[in-house]
């Protein structure tokens, strides 16, 4: 039973976008505010009316109540603050993102394609740190390449482009 219980803890906070550290963080943090909670509860509730167990308990009680209470309130401060806006953030933003990202890829891929074409190398080949050092050797002031440059006319525009 525990081992379900912890199996469903995990599944619960693992965020998968969070490193290994940040997500013990979360979940160190999620544990402080369920303690801290408790402990209020427990302090009102159960230690309301008994007597102090050593001299100054009362004032160290009231003490760690107040901080547990103000832990509360900054990590619900930082769940809204910061936590729903970056969830918010995941949803809207980076899905418009991922095709403006894979722009600027085929461009890169379209790129190194004309290096390895201008080195007389085979445009299709892997690319690996050793190709493109091989490619960045063999090109020279003098190299050239036979394929046509895509023109950086965007759709729409009124300037006529080169035939």
């Amino acid at each position: 039973m525990g081992d379900g219980l912890k199996r469903r803890w995990q599944r619960a906070t693992e965020l998968s976008y969070l490193s290994p550290f940040e997500r013990r963080l979360n979940r160190a943090l999620w544990g402080l505010t369920w303690i801290a909670l408790l402990y209020t509860v427990a302090q009102h509730v159960l230690l309301a009316n008994t007597p102090e167990w050593f001299r100054g308990g009362a004032r160290l009680g009231d003490l760690c109540y107040d901080l547990a209470i103000a832990y509360v309130g900054a990590f619900v401060f930082y769940l809204l603050v910061v936590r729903l806006p970056l969830l918010r953030d995941r949803r809207n933003i980076y899905p418009h993102l991922a095709s403006l990202i894979d722009r600027v890829v085929d461009e890169a891929r379209n790129l190194i394609g004309m290096l390895n074409a201008a080195a007389m190398l085979d445009g299709s080949r892997e690319t690996t740190l050793t190709n493109l050092e091989e490619t960045c050797r063999r090109l020279g002031p003098d190299s050239h390449s036979w394929e046509r440059v895509p023109s950086a006319r965007r759709r729409g525009s009124s300037v006529p482009q080169d035939a």
